[in-house]
Parts: structure tokens; sequence; C-alpha cells
């Protein structure tokens, strides 16, 4: 089961509870922890047949977030339910959040 431990919504809008506590099956967590890095941006994604929340969040960015290079303390995700691109600034910015968070958690 992955837990959402802190969402911030650029709108102020409510999350929805059950992207609160997803089990892995139903993550696009999974796809960042076996491949280093999720970038879905809304496309006709193969990895994403038969799964639960294809057509529900139709952006995402994971990275992983590690302690030492070694020890997976969780991700580090941008989601949105409209599909959109992150632009390389933003995702540099996000590797950079990725890379400095661990020491802090």
């Amino acid at each position: 089961m992955l837990k959402n431990v802190a969402i911030v919504d650029k709108l102020g809008e409510v999350v929805p509870e059950h992207l609160l506590a997803v089990p892995l099956g139903s993550s696009f967590c999974q796809f960042v922890l076996r491949d280093g890095v999720f970038n879905h941006d809304g496309s006709d994604d193969s990895r994403l047949l038969g799964h639960p929340y294809k057509g529900v969040v139709n952006a995402y960015v994971g990275l992983p977030l590690m302690k030492n290079g070694v020890d997976l303390l969780g991700t580090f995700c941008h989601f949105d339910f409209s599909p959109m691109q992150v632009t390389d600034e933003e995702f540099q910015f996000m590797e950079k959040v990725a890379r400095e968070l661990p020491r802090y958690l």
C-alpha cells in the first residue's frame, strides 16, 4: 500500500479520498520503482493497458527518493487529471528536489 504523505494542489482543490492510499499494483509508483522514473503525458501509453487509473490520472511524473543512493524512501511525483506535459525545466527541477529531499526525510 502506498500512502500519499504530502499532497499540494495548485488550485487548492480537495484531493480525492481514493488517492490518499493506493495499492502498489494500482499505483503509477510501481513504474517508478521498476524503471527508476515514470513520465506519462496523457498519451496512449501501453504500460497502462488495463490500469485502473488510466484515463483518471492523465499526467504523471514520478522520481524515486533514495537515501545514500540505495535505500528507497518513496517517490516524488507530479500528477494531474488533465493531460499535460512537464517542461524540461520543470523536470530538471523535480530531479534536483528528488536528490535533495531524502536528507530531510
